[in-house]
């Protein structure tokens, strides 16, 4: 939440590993892809510990897929977080179920980790960075940023 306006700043998909329960990146059993706006997969994926891959844990090329759902699930993210005004940074976590329906796992409202994700789809605000840097120094009062 940017001035009043709803912003996805980023989208990626976890992709927990063979034989693991959960897409729990501490462990380094997860692998990262960045999606674009489109709903298509980045080239590569990382995990947190910075490995990079071009093919997914069963060999399978990442590039080239197309999520499922992405634009809903973009639509339903910028609807529901105007219920939550007062947070600025949101992770939102989906699946889509069995049915063909997109299923919201969980929110976030604590700091979002963003070097795994910033390492997959660039900078955290992407064109948005000297706006929001600009706003978050000029509140600040004593420190400005300079281009």
């Amino acid at each position: 939440m940017f001035k009043g306006e709803v912003h996805i700043l980023s989208a990626h998909m976890r992709v927990g590993a063979p034989g693991a329960l959960t897409d729990n990146a501490s462990g380094g059993k997860v692998y990262i892809f960045g999606i674009s706006e489109d709903g298509q997969t980045g080239e590569y994926g990382v995990n947190l510990f910075g490995k990079k891959t071009l093919n997914d844990f069963y060999g399978e090329p990442i590039k080239g897929r197309k999520l499922s759902h992405h634009g809903e699930i973009c639509e339903i993210i910028k609807k529901a977080h105007r219920s939550f005004p007062y947070f600025g940074f949101m992770s939102w976590d989906f699946c889509v179920n069995d049915k063909d329906e997109p299923v919201l796992i969980e929110y976030n409202t604590g700091s979002p980790e963003a070097l795994a994700y910033q390492i997959t789809t660039g900078p955290l605000f992407g064109d948005m960075t000297d706006e929001v840097l600009s706003d978050a120094a000029s509140k600040m009062g004593r420190i400005r940023y300079f281009k």
